[in-house]
């Protein structure tokens, strides 16, 4: 009986484990993508001569957000060059 009540509960508890990761994982790939379209909103926006306004809002998303967590420092670095040296002249 003791066994089977061990067993049990090492199954639940391993089950438990096991479906955090995988949630974990699952955000994680959506913050990803989320990130992902937040750069090529910001690419198509610099390639179309957006507004500085647009450009600096999309860059401050991406690096205000999750998104810190998935670009290099030298993608940051880049960013806030970007962000900086925009000009709608």
């Amino acid at each position: 009986m003791k066994k089977s009540l061990q067993l049990t509960i090492t199954t639940i508890l391993f089950s438990t484990f096991i479906g955090c990761s995988v949630a974990e994982d699952v955000k994680d790939t959506l913050d990803a993508a989320e990130c992902a379209t937040l750069i090529e909103r910001l690419d198509n926006d610099v390639d179309n001569n957006e507004s500085c306004s647009e450009i600096r809002a999309d860059v401050n998303s991406i690096l205000s957000g999750s998104c810190r967590d998935f670009i290099t420092e030298e993608q940051r670095t880049q960013l806030e060059f970007i962000r900086d040296n925009c000009s709608d002249e």
